[in-house]
């Protein structure tokens, strides 16, 4: 009579499982979770437009003019990881793919005299707007600093 060997899970009988013989590229990737985001405009100001991100039917922001990054930091607050496809309605590719929510949910764009530019994110904190701007601040995580308001007296 044969007699059966019996392994250790980290031990290999020498033959490759069903799973490297049907799949051999799947032994060595890691799972990657794509998420599909809609942009729309939803208004205008004087300055910038602004958009919403939804997903799965959701609206996880209302108003951004920064909509992809916005959307990143909401589903980073999900708990959410992975990679982000963003769409625009009516559009069946992606406008904007994201390959690391985690890492974007740490970006912004600045609108600058010389065209968009990368930066960081930072919270905004309430003390850095001056009245009159316009709802949210400059909407892009860019606040204004060191600009107080003196009564004059």
């Amino acid at each position: 009579m044969g007699h059966a060997r019996h392994l250790l899970p980290h031990q290999s009988s020498g033959y490759p499982d069903a799973k490297q013989q049907l799949f051999p590229t799947l032994a060595r990737q890691a799972l990657v979770i794509v998420h599909r985001v809609t942009i729309e405009p939803t208004h205008r100001s004087p300055k910038r437009q602004y958009y919403k991100a939804t997903l799965n039917g959701e609206e996880i922001v209302a108003k951004s003019s920064d909509p992809e990054f916005s959307a990143c930091r909401a589903m980073k607050a999900m708990g959410l990881s992975g990679r982000v496809e963003f769409y625009r309605p009516g559009v069946t590719y992606p406008g904007l793919i994201i390959h690391d929510l985690i890492k974007s949910a740490c970006l912004r764009v600045i609108e600058s005299d010389d065209g968009p530019v990368l930066k960081g994110w930072r919270p905004f904190e309430p003390k850095d707007y001056l009245p009159g701007q316009d709802e949210g601040g400059t909407g892009s995580g860019e606040a204004v600093i060191g600009t107080e308001q003196r009564s004059s007296g």
